[in-house]
């Protein structure tokens, strides 16, 4: 609810900032990066009931949880990469060649949807522990954080927000939040592990050179020689390891 909520507030700033053509792109960019959420919600709810059934268990929460977080931060570093190399593509196919100036918004917002999913996925499990109090602080302050952001802003120092204003006030609110989420799990002992931490700052630095130089070069055949790139940032143990937990879920059914 919050989430349609603060993107109707968005469009309604939107419109009285730049009109509806400039809302339409925002809506654009908006749209393709939403695709990323929506698919990974339902992996995300899996976590619930397997964390529930470990609070009692520390170590095998601690565990679980690492294994868990580093298998989605593999995917989501995937979805995310191959999203905004081919944002531009992506946006013709789905809109018209003229929400090409979208494109800018949504490499912005595709980077802070890499964030909105570890904060969905760190949020439930601090449901599942029970932490309701801090499970609402993770997920209702990303969402609640950009409004503030630009609604207050503009105001004390008297400027004009551009779209990309808005998609940065977006991604400002899901980092903020995503280190208030790894702070606050840490204090109740789980953590991420080393091979997660590396490969999520490995990935994080990654997918901000790849903004700025895709808001630099236009070429698609230059972005798609970050693939091997992106192969080599994210490791060859990791998508073996993604391979072999499919073959080990496929001989499960």
């Amino acid at each position: 609810v919050l989430t349609y909520f603060a993107l109707l507030f968005f469009r309604v700033l939107i419109i009285q900032n730049h009109g509806l053509e400039a809302n339409g792109f925002y809506q654009g960019g908006w749209s393709l990066s939403s695709y990323i959420i929506t698919i990974f919600q339902s992996l995300v709810i899996y976590v619930l009931p397997t964390i529930s059934a470990l609070i009692q268990k520390p170590e095998e929460l601690n565990r679980e949880f690492s294994e868990i977080f580093h298998q989605i931060l593999i995917l989501i570093s995937v979805a995310v990469i191959f999203t905004m190399i081919f944002s531009s593509e992506l946006l013709m196919i789905l809109y018209t060649s003229e929400f090409q100036s979208a494109k800018g918004i949504a490499n912005i917002l595709i980077f802070a949807q890499f964030f909105s999913v570890i904060n969905l996925f760190v949020s439930t499990v601090v449901m599942s522990l029970g932490k309701l109090k801090h499970f609402v602080i993770i997920d209702v302050g990303r969402f609640l954080f950009p409004l503030l952001v630009v609604t207050i802003l503009p105001r004390i120092f008297s400027i004009t927000l551009t779209l990309e204003n808005f998609a940065m006030a977006v991604l400002s609110g899901q980092i903020l939040f995503f280190i208030y989420a790894m702070r606050y799990i840490y204090t109740l002992g789980i953590k991420i592990g080393k091979r997660s931490l590396f490969l999520l700052l490995r990935v994080v630095f990654f997918l901000l050179f790849l903004i700025l130089f895709l808001m630099r070069f236009d070429s698609l055949w230059m972005a798609i020689g970050f693939f091997p790139i992106a192969f080599l940032i994210i490791g060859p143990a990791s998508f073996r390891e993604i391979l072999s937990k499919l073959d080990f879920m496929r001989g499960q059914y």
